[in-house]
């Protein structure tokens, strides 16, 4: 299948931050972020491409380490 997606489980350490991140979200909103994943987990997965880079959930990341 062409357009599929795998799941893998991965170590956080084992992960980077892209260097062409989008986003830069204010220091409240990420302080919340964080909170949120410290209390709840990362409910909704990163999207990581093969280089490890994080693609989509970098501040979801960061609150894991």
């Amino acid at each position: 299948m062409k357009n599929h997606v795998e799941v893998q489980l991965t170590a956080i350490a084992e992960l980077k931050v892209s260097p062409f991140a989008a986003r830069n979200h204010p220091r409240e909103q990420r302080r919340k972020l964080l909170a949120s994943v410290r209390k709840y987990g990362v409910l909704a997965p990163l999207l990581i491409e093969q280089g490890g880079f994080i693609v989509d959930g970098q501040d979801r990341g960061a609150g894991r380490q």
